[in-house]
Formats: C-alpha cells, sequence, structure tokens
C-alpha cells in the first residue's frame, strides 16, 4: 500500500500545477496576519523575515488600540473594519495550529468580508524555511527522481505503519508542494515514545541541542531521576541559561551531569556557527560565530565539572565556546568515554523534512538488521510540523 502511493507520486514527473510557491501566492498582495500566539512565530521568522512579506495589521484579541507587534500595527479583531479594497484583494493569513479556533478564525474573517483567507500550515515554505537539501532548489522535482531508489528503499527500513503513514505524507508534502496533515502524538513523545520499549532504559541521557534544560526536565517528568545526563548547547546564552537550571535542579534530576558548550557534527573541531534565537542556532558555513564540535557518533573524552557547570565569562565574545567558570563545593568529574551509539538508548532529534529519506539508511548502518521508527510530533506551531525519527531495536 505504502510503495503504490510512492509510486503515484513518482508518477507526476513535475509538481502539480496547483504546487504552492510564495512568490506566486503573496507577491503584490496586502496581508493581514491573524493570531499573534505561538504559531505566528513561524509567520514572523519565515514569511516575514525569511521571504520578506509583510503585513499591513497583526489582528488578535490582547492588542489593543495603538499597539504595535513586530514594528506593525497591532488590533483587536473587534476594532479592525476592512476597506473595499482589503475586502476584495487582500489576503488573510491565519497564524494558529489549533482546530478548535481556526474555524472561528476563518468565520469571522468571512463575516468581515475577507475573501481570501490562507492557513499559514498551507504555506509551504513553513515547512521546509532553509530550502533544504540545496539541490532541491535547483533541480525542483527531478531532485526525487534522481533519488528515487533510496526514497523507496528507506521506506522499507520503517518498522509500523504509523511510520510509514508519516514518511509517505511526509514526501508527498514536498513532492506536491501541498502540505499534508501529519497523524498526531502528544510533543512529550518526541523523546519518550510510549509503545517502544528501551532494551537499555534512560539510565544514560544525552541532549543534543539541550536550550535551556527543557528536554531534560521532561526527561525527569516522565521518567524520573536518572543515572547520567549529557547536554550539549553551543550558543552562549542558552548555555548560561542551561547551566544555571541544572545547577539548581541537579540532585533531582541524574545522579551525574555533564553540561559542554559545543556542537555537535561528525568530527572534533571548531565550526563556523550561525547564532540567533528565531528559527534556532545552527552549524552553517555563513555563520557569524564559531564554535567547537563533539563527533557524539565515535566518542570522545571530557572531564567536566558536575551539578554548577559555570557560567560564560561576561568578557567572552558571544559565539566562542563557553568556559566554566567555578567548580561548586563537592563538585565531580565525569569521563565521557568512546562509545559506539546502541538503538537501545540513542535517539535522532527532528530533522529537516525534505531529508528524512536519508536518516533510516543511515541509523540502519549503525547497526544492520534493525529498524527505525518516524512519529509526527503534536505542537502548537503549525499542526504539520516536521517528524521526529528514531532507532528502533527489534529485539
Amino acid at each position: 500500500m505504502y510503495s503504490d502511493r510512492l509510486a503515484t507520486l513518482f508518477d507526476r514527473k513535475d509538481y502539480p500545477v496547483d504546487a504552492f510557491d510564495i512568490r506566486k501566492r503573496l507577491h503584490g498582495r496586502e496581508l493581514i496576519a491573524y493570531g499573534a500566539g505561538e504559531c505566528c512565530h513561524w509567520f514572523v521568522e519565515i514569511v516575514m523575515k525569511i521571504h520578506g512579506y509583510r503585513p499591513s495589521v497583526f489582528l488578535d484579541r490582547r492588542f489593543s488600540a495603538g499597539d504595535l507587534f513586530e514594528g506593525i500595527p497591532a488590533m483587536s479583531p473587534d476594532a479592525f473594519q476592512p476597506g473595499e479594497d482589503q475586502k476584495a484583494n487582500a489576503v488573510a493569513v491565519i497564524c494558529s495550529g489549533n482546530e478548535k479556533y481556526v474555524g472561528e478564525i476563518r468565520e469571522r474573517l468571512r463575516t468581515m468580508g475577507i475573501r481570501d483567507i490562507l492557513l499559514l500550515r498551507d504555506v509551504y515554505e513553513v515547512h521546509n524555511p532553509f530550502s533544504l537539501p540545496s539541490e532541491l532548489a535547483r533541480e525542483g522535482f527531478g531532485y526525487y527522481s534522481r533519488h528515487e531508489r533510496e526514497i523507496r528503499d528507506a521506506l522499507e527500513l520503517l518498522q509500523d505503519d504509523e511510520s510509514r503513514e508519516v514518511y509517505v505524507r511526509c514526501l508527498q508534502t514536498h513532492m506536491e508542494r501541498r502540505p499534508t496533515l501529519l497523524p498526531q502524538r502528544p510533543r512529550k513523545e518526541q523523546y519518550f515514545p510510549r509503545d517502544i520499549a528501551l532494551g537499555k532504559g534512560y539510565d544514560r541521557f544525552v541532549c543534543c541541542g539541550s536550550y535551556d534544560g527543557d528536554t531534560v526536565r521532561l526527561l525527569n517528568e516522565v521518567i524520573g531521576k536518572v543515572r547520567d545526563i549529557v547536554c550539549f548547547e553551543p550558543e552562549g546564552h542558552l548555555f548560561a541559561r542551561l547551566a544555571d537550571n541544572i545547577s539548581s535542579q541537579s540532585r533531582t534530576l541524574a545522579e551525574r551531569i555533564v553540561c559542554l558548550p559545543c556542537a555537535v557534527y561528525d568530527e572534533d573541531r571548531t565550526l563556523r556557527f550561525a547564532s540567533g534565537s528565531g528559527l534556532g542556532s545552527r552549524i552553517a558555513e555563513w555563520g557569524n560565530a564559531l564554535v567547537q564540535s563533539r563527533p557524539c557518533t565515535s566518542g570522545f573524552r571530557a572531564h567536566i565539572h558536575l551539578h554548577g557547570c559555570g557560567r560564560r565569562r561576561a568578557e567572552r565574545p558571544a559565539g566562542q565556546p563557553a568556559s566554566i567558570e567555578r567548580e561548586p563545593p563537592g563538585s565531580r568529574s565525569l569521563r565521557v568515554s568512546r562509545a559506539e551509539p546502541t538503538l537501545g538508548d540513542s535517539f535522532v532529534p527532528p530533522w529537516p523534512e525534505a531529508r528524512i529519506p536519508s536518516l533510516p539508511p543511515q541509523l540502519h548502518g549503525l547497526h544492520p538488521g534493525n529498524g527505525a521508527v518516524c512519529h509526527s510530533l503534536k505542537r502548537r506551531a503549525p499542526q504539520n510540523s516536521g517528524p521526529a525519527l528514531m532507532p528502533w531495536n527489534r529485539g
């Protein structure tokens, strides 16, 4: 069934005539943005900052007369009275991922007389904000045709129907440039799926891109106290927050905790790094900072103070590796030695959707004979948020 659905996608040979293109859809049109909650973050970062389309007004019940949001006039929907030209020609973008409110907002906009209404999740570029992989922009649909064999082979490595369904729908979104809703799971199952038993449990937990420790706190909420936690966070100001949070909660989180102000990459070296808080910091050739990377798959050794983890020195230039400034009383050191990842306790974070087919073979290569699970996670952002892949041990 799933292979047949892939065959139908490949039979197209090109994007459909109604494939979404942000330039064709929004160029020269006035925009009205409805909703300024968490989902709106994606509108601001992708539609406004990356593609340069700015609305004339933001509508949200939290705004009052005279308010500004992102430097743009903002008001309550009750106070907005569109003109005849806006009713006929403007595009209203609903920035909400909650189905309960989407219908109400759409009906309200129609009552105002707005004719052209678009859901943010239907903007294809929201699902591939960095236009990755780079070859896709040059080759178009031909990119998928060239990788057809790899895409089909990756499907065979997925272990359950939910994973296959997510995989095919994800590819449908990109091969048709028409976002398709994915089966949803609770957000906490990104790293702690209820139906995948780990042979080694969560005794040792490695968090790549630890932010301020939110995933570690969720680990504690779902699993409880564990033995070892290792946190990687290369962004200076986030590492400082991570260190403070871990320091204040270390006794309840784990017996031993390591915080490393490094990125995770395929080798131990200094890399250019794009620092920012919008769509996430990342390793990039055009980055505005330098970070030290650590290869998680090949292992490493490090002696790091535990519990306190330290603060980043204020005088160190932003983006450069943070340093351990203090050793709290009673702190210890932990050696993280070389260890190949095992499928009993390894997880892969969310990946750019267009690159999903490359992951099952990589996971399979770590331990031949094992497969992968691909589940979609429920978020407050546009509902078609990308899936997370994780290795799964048959035994």
